[in-house]
C-alpha cells in the first residue's frame, strides 16, 4: 500500500481497530496518512491498526525515514551499516552482496546452538540486528542519526478480569477471536487450514467457519506409522464439527531431506522454521488442492491462551492482592493443573509472590558450548520488552516470553515461502486481549487453558475440548534423525563449527552416535549444529561468490567512504 503524498509505504495485511472483523484496508486517506506520519508514527499505527505488516513512513518534515514491525512480529526486519550508510533488508542476501567485511557473530552461533528459540535482536552476521516486534526504527539524515524505540510492549500487569467475571472474559475472548478470523478470512478467496486435532487449530476452523464464505479446506498431517502421534481421530471430530472437508496427508520420515537445507531462504540468523523445507509433502498437497489460498493454523495458541502449568500462577494471585479465601482456591487449582504437591505451590507463592525473587532466564535445550548461561541472559535482556517481562508478577513474566516467541512463526520457511500465510491467534487484537486476563483466570478451576474452553464449548466437538495434551511425535522425529545421521556427520565432523571451536569435537562425535542422540538434549543440540553449520558454509560461500570480479553489485550512492549524508 503506497501512501499519499510519497510518505512511505505498508507491506502486508492492514486492519483498522476500530472496525475490528472488516476487511484489510487498500487505502489510508492523505489526512490519516498525515496524521500517521506527522505525529505518533509507529505508535499511532499500532494504536489504531492491526495486521500482519512492516510500515515504512517518510516524515517529510522531519526528512526522517521511519520502519515499524508490528506487535507480532510478522515480516523479519535487519538493519546494519554500510560504511556511512545504513541498509535495512529483509533478504541477508542483498546486505552480503553490499557489506566488504560482513564477518560472523560466533558468539550468537554459539548462543544459538544451545537455545535455538532464543529471541533477541542480535544476529549471525556481526554488527547486523533485528527489528523486534513492536519496535520502531528512525533513520535521520545527518550522520549518526539512528534511533530505535518500542511502540508497542506487552502490559506488566494489566487485570481487566478478576475471578468473579470469568464469563465476561470468555465472551470477550470469543468475540475477539471471531472478530479476527472474520477479517482474515476476506484476504483470500480460498483458505487451508492446517487441522492438528487439538483444541488451538479446533478453536481457529470453528471461528472460520462461521467468518468465511470462500473456500475452506481443512489439512491433517500425521506421521506414518507412530500411533502414538496420529491425531486423525480428533480432527475427523472438529471437521466434523465444521461442517469442513478434510483432507489427511501421511508424513514420513523418508520424505525428509536435510540436504535440502542448502537451498533453502537465506536469513540474517538460522532459524528452526527451515526445517519445514526437509519434507515438501504438506506443500505439495495444499497446491494439489488450491491454487493461492491462505494457509492458516492453531499456531499461537499455546502462548495467547495459556498453555503454561506452573505453580508460579498462585504468586500472580498473591502479587494481584486476591484475598485470603480466594487465594487458597487458586493455590488448590494450581496444584492440580501443575501436578505438584500443594507445599510447591505454597513455596512459589513465598518465593516469588511474597518475596519477589527474580526468575531463572531459563530453560535451555543444553549447556551452552562455548557460551555461558551468563552470556545468554545477556542476550535476552537485549530484548526491548525485557523491563516489562522483569517488572510483570511471575506467571505474567512467563507469559510475555512466549509471546515473543510468537515472531518464530513468521519466520520464512518451506510452506510459507509458496504460500501466503498467517498464524490466525497470532494477531494483535487476541494478544492484547488475553494478556489483560490474569493467569488464574486464564486456568480457573485447575483446568489447562481453562479460559479457551469455555469461550469455544459450542465451536468444538467434547472429545476435542476434553483433551489435556497433544500427540507425541518423539519416535517420528527420532527416526528422521537416524535416517539422517549420514548427512549431518559430513557437515558436523570438521565443520566450520568445530573449526571455530563452538562446538566441542569429543561431544559431537558422541552425540553423532545412534546409541545417544536419541536423547531430547543431545537431538535438539545436534539440529540447532545443524542448522548453525550450513548457515556457516552458505554465509562463507555467498561472500566467496560476491568478491569475484562482476559479481559485487554497485554500492547505493552515499555509501562510499566520502559520504557525509547517511543513505538508507
Amino acid at each position: 500500500m503506497l501512501l499519499h503524498g510519497a510518505q512511505g509505504a505498508i507491506f502486508g495485511s492492514l486492519f483498522q481497530r476500530q472496525r475490528l472483523g472488516a476487511a484489510p484496508l487498500g487505502d489510508i486517506t492523505p489526512s490519516q496518512t498525515s496524521r500517521l506520519v506527522e505525529s505518533g508514527r509507529g505508535a499511532e499505527l499500532s494504536r489504531d491498526y492491526w495486521g500482519a505488516y512492516l510500515a515504512v513512513l517518510h516524515d517529510t518534515g522531519q526528512d526522517e525515514l521511519v520502519i515499524v514491525r508490528e506487535a507480532a512480529g510478522a515480516h523479519p526486519i535487519y538493519y546494519g551499516r554500510l560504511g556511512k550508510s545504513m541498509a535495512v533488508f529483509s533478504h541477508a542476501e542483498d546486505f552480503l552482496a553490499l557489506a566488504d567485511e560482513a564477518q560472523p557473530d560466533f558468539e550468537f552461533l554459539s548462543a544459538f546452538c544451545a537455545q535455538s528459540r532464543l529471541v533477541t535482536p542480535r544476529t549471525a552476521i556481526k554488527d547486523v540486528r533485528e527489528l523486534m516486534a513492536g519496535e520502531e526504527l528512525c533513520l535521520g539524515r545527518a550522520p549518526g542519526a539512528v534511533a530505535k524505540c518500542v511502540v508497542w510492549a506487552p502490559i506488566a500487569n494489566a487485570r481487566s478480569f478478576t475471578s468473579e467475571e470469568f464469563d465476561a472474559a470468555a465472551g470477550g475472548l470469543r468475540e475477539t477471536v471471531f472478530a479476527v478470523a472474520r477479517s482474515w478470512s476476506q484476504t483470500s478467496s480460498e483458505i487451508v487450514h492446517r487441522l492438528s486435532g487439538g483444541l488451538d487449530s479446533s478453536i481457529v476452523l470453528g471461528a472460520l467457519k462461521r467468518a468465511t464464505t470462500g473456500e475452506l479446506l481443512a489439512v491433517n498431517a500425521f506421521p506414518a506409522d507412530v500411533a502414538e502421534g496420529d491425531e486423525r481421530r480428533y480432527a475427523r471430530a472438529a471437521a466434523d464439527a465444521s461442517d469442513t472437508r478434510l483432507i489427511e496427508v501421511a508424513m514420513s520420515p523418508a520424505h525428509i531431506s536435510y540436504e535440502r537445507l542448502l537451498d533453502a531462504y537465506f536469513s540474517a540468523k538460522p532459524s528452526r522454521a527451515a526445517m519445514s523445507f526437509t519434507d515438501p509433502t504438506m506443500g505439495r498437497a495444499i497446491a494439489a488442492e488450491m491454487n493461492s489460498p491462505l494457509v492458516t493454523s492453531g499456531q499461537g495458541g499455546d502462548q495467547v491462551f495459556h498453555r503454561l502449568r506452573t505453580p508460579l500462577i498462585a504468586a500472580d494471585a498473591w502479587c494481584d492482592g486476591c484475598d485470603l479465601a480466594e487465594l487458597q482456591r487458586i493455590m488448590v487449582d494450581t496444584a492440580r493443573l501443575a501436578r505438584r504437591p500443594i507445599w510447591d505451590v505454597f513455596g512459589a507463592v513465598l518465593k516469588y509472590g511474597l518475596l519477589r525473587q527474580p526468575l531463572a532466564s531459563g530453560p535451555f535445550g543444553s549447556r551452552a558450548r562455548g557460551c555461558e548461561p551468563d552470556a545468554i541472559k545477556t542476550l535476552l535482556n537485549e530484548h526491548a520488552w525485557a523491563r516489562v517481562r522483569a517488572a510483570a508478577s511471575p506467571a505474567r513474566a512467563m507469559r510475555i516470553a512466549h509471546i515473543m516467541d510468537l515472531q518464530y512463526y513468521h519466520q520464512p520457511n518451506g510452506l510459507n515461502a509458496q504460500f501466503a500465510t498467517h498464524p490466525i491467534l497470532a494477531s494483535q487484537p487476541i494478544i492484547e486481549f488475553c494478556l489483560r486476563v490474569p493467569p488464574y483466570v486464564m486456568t480457573w478451576g485447575g483446568r489447562e487453558r481453562a479460559l479457551a474452553r469455555a469461550a469455544f464449548q459450542d465451536v468444538i466437538p467434547g472429545e476435542v475440548l476434553a483433551r489435556t495434551g497433544k500427540g507425541d511425535t518423539t519416535r517420528y522425529h527420532v527416526a528422521a534423525l537416524a535416517r539422517q545421521l549420514p548427512f549431518m556427520r559430513e557437515m558436523l565432523i570438521g565443520g566450520e563449527l568445530e573449526r571455530a571451536e563452538i562446538i566441542d569435537g569429543v561431544e559431537l562425535r558422541e552425540a553423532l552416535s545412534r546409541d545417544v542422540m536419541s536423547e531430547g538434549s543431545r537431538s535438539g543440540f545436534l539440529s540447532s549444529a545443524l542448522l548453525a553449520e550450513i548457515w556457516l558454509r552458505r554465509f562463507y560461500a555467498l561472500q566467496r561468490r560476491f568478491v569475484e570480479p562482476g559479481h559485487r553489485p554497485e554500492p547505493p550512492d552515499g555509501s562510499s567512504a566520502s559520504s557525509e549524508a547517511p543513505q538508507a
